[in-house]
């Protein structure tokens, strides 16, 4: 398991950001990263369409989201990792304040 954890710069509900961004890219049919399950409220699962694994996103204090990343494949981990550090990147960079890779 990987843990990314992303900060958002003051006054920015990233998490909020987060899921809407993902929802328009599906619904236009564009983006790798899709949610699966059910809804929860500060709690999110996706997965990408090309690697296998999952992504829990979860909602914390203060703009701080927790990203966990999980997969049986050999390397997928860390393919997933770089999907997620690359979607930060490409639409929420002036909103990041700092992203923190947490390998176990």
């Amino acid at each position: 398991m990987i843990r990314v954890l992303i900060v958002a710069r003051k006054g920015t509900d990233l998490y909020a950001l987060l899921v809407k961004k993902q929802a328009d890219l599906h619904r236009n049919g564009r983006g790798t990263l899709h949610r699966s399950g059910a809804k929860e409220r500060g709690r999110a699962k996706w997965r990408h369409v090309k690697y296998d694994g999952w992504i829990w996103l979860e909602k914390c204090r203060a703009g701080v989201v927790l990203a966990e990343i999980f997969s049986r494949a050999a390397g997928g981990e860390s393919q997933l990792m770089n999907s997620v550090v690359g979607f930060l990147d490409r639409h929420f960079r002036d909103e990041l304040a700092m992203v923190s890779i947490h390998y176990d």
